[in-house]
């Protein structure tokens, strides 16, 4: 993961935190940021905020990964798929998110 890539998400997040509802949305992203960004598990990867949520793409995978807050469940993980459909969600908590996005990583260059 390049820094400059955290730096970006860092700074849209930023933009975000005008919008006060988004809050908790932003505080649950920035554990989950600061959880993966050093994380070796993560190497390669590259980041992009898209709306509150996180795309994590790898090489040249078609698919996505995106992770977003839900106040009442925790973090939604899910593929995205191509045009725009998304694909196996699952709920975890902060102390599962971690590797199920390691494991949602992992699948990204097979088949869905």
């Amino acid at each position: 993961m390049e820094v400059a890539e955290w730096s970006e998400v860092d700074r849209a997040f930023d933009r975000l935190r005008r919008h006060p509802p988004l809050e908790p949305t932003l505080v649950a992203m920035g554990k989950l940021v600061a959880l993966i960004r050093g994380d070796a598990a993560f190497a390669g990867v590259r980041p992009v905020v898209s709306m509150a949520s996180l795309l994590l793409s790898r090489g040249h995978a078609k698919r996505r990964v995106c992770v977003e807050w839900d106040e009442k469940c925790g973090y939604r993980v899910h593929f995205v798929d191509p045009p725009l459909e998304l694909t196996e969600p699952t709920t975890v908590g902060e102390d599962a998110v971690v590797q199920v996005l390691r494991d949602y990583l992992d699948r990204l260059s097979k088949p869905p």
